[in-house]
């Protein structure tokens, strides 16, 4: 699909775009008007529609992507590759309205650059993850994979080397920095390069003059340049959960608090017996995580000898009823009339209160559990956690994978129009499930939970998701956990 430049059209400036005037908005539809071009009612839309407009604007505004476009690779040397989105509301929408255009042309970015082994440029592009859809990754994750296999035969065959300038690109550091970009769609290509890399450099010590030496030499230092087995290989996030499950009881938060079973710590535990770097770890999980200062999403608890000790669980639990409450308060807005702050596709809607949940748009070894959105709204997850939950926002009608085990817990709400403010919230049909618990589930089968469009009345009137409408593909069993009981029971603790 081609692109259509409104300003090389129409003799247009970018301000003129920008501040478009009655005036000069007929002065353009005229002269569409006078063309045959088959697209003419879409163009005439493009201009008249602010959120469309806000997206052209922002392709004149980055030159580079432009060159792009028009696939002027010439223009995409010595060029500063910074990403301008100031003139977007939303993101995600950007980067769909992209994809037709993008589609087109990322063949030929990628062979282009490849042929002329000038890959820095690529990898800038590659960085900006913003610009690209689901299915631009898959083009790019396809191509990469092409050069990946093409390298892991020359260096398992006996070729010439000397001669062979369809893998000159194995010795440039940045091709292994593009595959860093992409490693949870490539891992298992990855290594595979990387073992052929190493059997090569055994291989080449037994002619430590010739040319394939030298070539296996450069090729490893350039792979080495980049780190790849230390930054696309090891998980760098500690699982402090898998620490505290060795010195915890085995009943979790949740359950003790839906059981109204109070916690007590073990008095035959002897946390001597762990080394003093794990001591020192758990002890700062338990007692040095930073708390939140806003009071109205998440508020400390105070203690002492005398009163008995509210969990940190037990905090959250208040937020999420109070979410509850708020969504039963608020009512139905009209499109045109929602105000909302932008909040970027599958990031963290609470950076104040709680972690990011970690994600993919792909599974991998962590990310396994494919969560869809089906609801016609944008939806929040929020994963409860020992220490600090986590939370994750997903637009409408997409989907993304997240690391989901046995035990976990999960909540799901769902609105229109999200808002920052004291109390983060959907400020229109906000409707809110209750907590599942995770009872079982097989990995290996695709696990999915989907959620989908809730039409009940009486649902929507409580504001709440029924079960039906959390649905799974039978790999995942949950078990519902009432959120009004666990406030229940966490205000008969704060009383007593």
């Amino acid at each position: 699909m081609k692109y259509y430049s409104y300003l090389d059209n129409h003799n247009l400036t970018l301000d003129e775009l920008k501040h478009l005037s009655s005036e000069k908005l007929k002065e353009v539809v005229d002269h569409l008007n006078q063309t045959d071009h088959k697209l003419k009612s879409s163009l005439i839309s493009g201009l008249e529609d602010p959120t469309l407009r806000s997206y052209h604007i922002t392709v004149e505004k980055n030159t580079w992507l432009k060159s792009i476009l028009f696939e002027k690779y010439e223009n995409l040397t010595d060029v500063n590759f910074d990403l301008d989105l100031s003139s977007l509301n939303y993101v995600g929408g950007f980067k769909l309205f992209l994809e037709p255009y993008l589609l087109t042309h990322l063949n030929h970015l990628v062979d282009d650059f490849f042929k002329e082994n000038n890959l820095d440029p690529l990898k800038k592009i590659f960085q900006h993850s913003d610009l690209f859809s689901n299915a631009c990754i898959s083009e790019i994750s396809i191509k990469l994979s092409q050069k990946v296999s093409i390298g892991i035969e020359a260096l398992s065959s006996n070729e010439d080397f000397k001669t062979n300038e369809t893998i000159i690109y194995l010795t440039n550091k940045d091709f292994y920095g593009i595959l860093e970009l992409f490693d949870s769609q490539l891992k298992d290509q990855i290594n595979e390069l990387r073992h052929s890399i190493a059997t090569c450099s055994k291989d080449s010590k037994m002619d430590s003059n010739g040319e394939y030496h030298s070539f296996i030499t450069q090729v490893q230092i350039a792979s080495n340049n980049r780190k790849t087995e230390d930054t696309i290989i090891k998980e760098p996030e500690i699982d402090f959960n898998d620490i505290q499950k060795a010195i915890e009881e085995v009943t979790t938060p949740i359950e003790a608090s839906y059981q109204d079973k109070q916690t007590k710590p073990n008095k035959n535990q002897n946390i001597y017996i762990i080394s003093g770097i794990l001591t020192v770890l758990v002890c700062a999980v338990f007692y040095f995580l930073p708390t939140n200062d806003n009071d109205s999403e998440q508020k400390s608890t105070s203690t002492s000898q005398n009163k008995k000790r509210s969990s940190k669980y037990d905090n959250r639990i208040r937020f999420y009823y109070s979410l509850k409450r708020k969504s039963k308060k608020t009512n139905s807005i009209p499109t045109e009339n929602l105000a909302y702050d932008e909040v970027y596709p599958f990031s963290n809607p609470y950076p104040k209160t709680f972690d990011n949940l970690s994600n993919n748009n792909t599974s991998s070894r962590k990310h396994k559990v494919k969560i869809s959105n089906s609801s016609n709204q944008d939806l929040i997850v929020f994963k409860l956690m020992k220490g600090k939950d986590k939370s994750l926002f997903i637009p409408k009608n997409e989907s993304i994978f997240i690391n989901l085990k046995s035990s976990d817990s999960i909540l799901f709400y769902t609105g229109n129009g999200f808002q920052f403010s004291k109390f983060s919230h959907f400020t229109s049909d906000p409707l809110i499930s209750e907590i599942y618990k995770v009872e079982t589930i097989n990995e290996t089968r695709n696990p999915e939970i989907s959620i989908s469009a809730v039409n009940s009345q009486l649902s929507l009137k409580q504001k709440s998701i029924p079960d039906k409408n959390i649905e799974t593909n039978n790999t995942i069993k949950l078990r519902k956990l009432n959120l009004d009981g666990l406030y229940k029971d966490y205000y008969n603790k704060l009383r007593n």
